[in-house]
């Protein structure tokens, strides 16, 4: 209804070509949009045999669109998932997307970050949301000594 309001202010300042020129414009990118959402969905997604459901409790695991919530599979699967799980998705994503995702996350669990190290080869002070404002590794409490 936006989009249709908008061209009907448009037509009032403009002539109707230009209204048909813009309308044409809007219409050709929602078919390009269209066209590529075909072919992401027809790339395979990861072993979705290998990931639990349990690990995305909260959505249909069969509806995710695993290239456009890259970021959200890759830190869900650090944070909760098994060693079979984590080694599918650096698989899929590959080593280097993985550890850009992590090393970037403004927030982690403690697991996502151990499972970093132990998988990606990623030091502490690599991980961003575990340094404080100042650059400090911040320490897990129940390890301060």
């Amino acid at each position: 209804m936006q989009f249709v309001n908008a061209l009907i202010e448009i037509s009032n300042s403009r002539s109707s070509i230009s209204v048909l020129k813009s309308f044409l414009i809007l219409q050709a990118y929602y078919d390009l949009e269209k066209e590529i959402r075909k072919i992401e969905k027809l790339q395979p997604g990861p072993d979705l045999s290998i990931i639990r459901k349990s690990t995305f409790w909260d959505v249909d695991l069969d509806s995710i669109d695993f290239r456009r919530h890259s970021t959200h599979v890759i830190k869900r699967v650090f944070e909760r998932g098994n060693e079979d799980e984590i080694l599918e998705i650096i698989k899929f994503y590959g080593m280097q997307d993985c550890k850009k995702v992590i090393s970037e996350a403004s927030s982690l669990f403690y697991a996502a970050a151990d499972n970093a190290i132990k998988y990606l080869n990623l030091d502490k002070s690599e991980i961003k949301c575990l340094r404080n404002f100042t650059g400090t590794l911040y320490q897990k409490p129940w390890l301060r000594s």
